[in-house]
């Protein structure tokens, strides 16, 4: 039975996975962080992948709920705060 390594918080927790339930591995890189995480926080929500613009979806609305996931890491909601 294969064992997988998943990250978790500063270490890895080490899974056992029967051959039948295991497909694949898959690895992401490290990407570079960006140096100005309000701006592309802004640019993704001015252009988001396919789909219409969040002023769009609101325009002639009275009401909008954004609902983001409390899950994640703090440093990556702080960037909601200035919208």
């Amino acid at each position: 039975m294969p064992t997988v390594q998943l990250k978790y918080k500063d270490s890895h927790v080490e899974v056992a996975i029967p051959n039948k339930n295991l497909y694949a591995v898959l690895n992401p890189g490290d990407l570079p962080g960006v140096i100005d995480p309000f701006r592309e926080v802004r640019e993704a929500l001015d252009n988001p992948i396919e789909s219409i613009s969040l002023k769009e979806m609101a325009k002639d609305k009275k009401n909008v709920v954004i609902r983001a996931a409390t899950s994640r890491d703090l440093r990556r909601r702080i960037s909601w705060f200035p919208l």
